[in-house]
C-alpha cells in the first residue's frame, strides 16, 4: 500500500458505523480532482467499533480509547517508507467519536504530538446526553478537567466543535460547546443553522483549508 497524502482518522460514534467514512472519502475524492495543483490531498481511515451504545453504556469508552491509540500508531507506520512520513494524524469524530480524541490525551503513553487536529460534529463535549451510569459521568469529569487542567499544553492542538443546530433532537447545541479558557484561540465552538447533507462537505472543506 503506497499512501502519500495527510492521514485522517473517522472515529464514529455512538451505534455509528465505520461506513459513514465512505462519505468523507468522496468528498475528498472530488475535492482533489477538482484541485489537481494542489499537492495535498487526505488519506482516510476509519474504525469499526461494532456500533456499541457507548453513550448509554461508559464502561466501553475507555477499551476504545486504548483501540484507538493502537490504531494510531499502526496508521502512521503505514508511511514510514515515505522521504518525509508524517508524524501526526488528523482526527474527524462524530458523536461519541469526538469525546474518544479528546481522551486520548489522558492516556499515560500517548504522545501529544500525533494528533494536530481533532473535528468532531454532533459531539457532547459538556456532558452526557443520558448520565445512566457512573463510568460515563467519571469519563467525561477526567477528559474535561484534563484539557482545563492542561489548556496551556494542549495549545498546539486545534479543536473545533460542530454542533447540529436546532434540528438535532439528540444533541443539544449546549452540550456541543468546548470546555475550555475563553482565550484558547484554537478551540472552536460554532452551531450550523441548519443540519442537512452537506454536512461532512463542511467538515472537509474546513479539514482542507487547515491542513493546506
Amino acid at each position: 500500500m503506497k499512501l502519500s497524502g495527510v492521514p485522517v482518522l473517522f472515529l464514529p460514534g455512538n451505534a455509528g458505523s465505520y461506513k459513514q467514512a465512505r462519505s468523507l472519502g468522496s468528498v475528498a475524492l472530488r475535492k482533489a480532482e477538482k484541485n489537481i495543483d494542489n499537492k495535498i490531498h487526505l488519506d482516510f481511515f476509519t474504525i469499526d467499533f461494532n456500533e456499541e451504545l457507548v453513550a448509554l453504556y461508559g464502561g466501553s469508552l475507555k477499551r476504545q480509547t486504548h483501540f484507538v491509540h493502537e490504531c494510531i500508531k499502526v496508521i502512521l507506520k503505514l508511511y514510514k517508507g515515505q522521504a518525509s512520513p508524517p508524524n501526526s494524524i488528523a482526527i474527524i469524530g462524530h458523536s461519541m467519536g469526538g469525546i474518544i480524541a479528546r481522551a486520548l490525551f489522558l492516556l499515560p503513553k500517548f504522545n501529544p504530538n500525533i494528533i494536530n487536529l481533532i473535528i468532531t460534529q454532533a459531539t457532547p463535549h459538556q456532558g452526557p446526553v443520558l448520565p445512566l451510569d457512573s463510568y460515563i459521568t467519571d469519563f467525561y469529569r477526567s477528559v474535561n478537567n484534563y484539557w482545563m487542567d492542561h489548556a496551556v499544553e494542549l495549545q498546539n492542538v486545534t479543536v473545533l466543535s460542530i454542533g447540529g443546530g436546532f434540528r438535532d433532537y439528540q444533541v443539544r447545541s449546549g452540550l456541543t460547546v468546548l470546555p475550555c479558557p475563553a482565550d484558547d484561540l484554537n478551540k472552536l465552538s460554532l452551531v450550523v443553522r441548519y443540519t442537512c447533507a452537506t454536512d461532512f462537505v463542511i467538515l472537509l472543506t474546513i479539514a482542507f483549508h487547515i491542513v493546506s
